[in-house]
């Protein structure tokens, strides 16, 4: 039986939140700082920024999983994908709005699906 299909999907999703949380509390405590060099804001590629907020929300949220039992390969937009040989993988976007979020507005969301044979569970 594949790992997918003895998948505890309330366990996954509890994992999820709780990787939410974590990236949360690395975004709000990196949110408009007094001197916005703090976030060492840096082109990614053109039309695209990218921030040290969104570095410690990538890592608030890989080590969450890391932590977890739940397993999977983790593909990020910000940091390498580390890939476990699984039918599970989660989806990382640490922080979708950087530009709003950069410039000071609360306007952004951090999101780890979990993509697996058959089904995609958003967190």
């Amino acid at each position: 039986m594949s790992e997918a299909a003895t998948l505890d999907l309330a366990e996954a999703l509890q994992l999820a939140f709780a990787a939410i949380d974590a990236a949360t509390q690395a975004l709000e405590a990196r949110f408009m700082p007094e001197d916005s060099s703090n976030l060492n804001i840096r082109s990614k590629y053109p039309g695209a920024v990218l921030t040290d907020a969104d570095m410690a929300a990538d890592k608030a949220i890989t080590d969450v999983i890391h932590a977890g039992t739940v397993g999977g390969a983790i593909y990020s937009e910000e940091s390498t994908a580390r890939d476990d040989d699984s039918d599970l993988t989660w989806l990382i976007d640490p922080l979708c709005g950087t530009t709003p979020y950069s410039t000071g507005l609360a306007h952004g969301v951090s999101t780890s699906p979990l993509s697996g044979p058959g089904y995609c569970s958003w967190a």
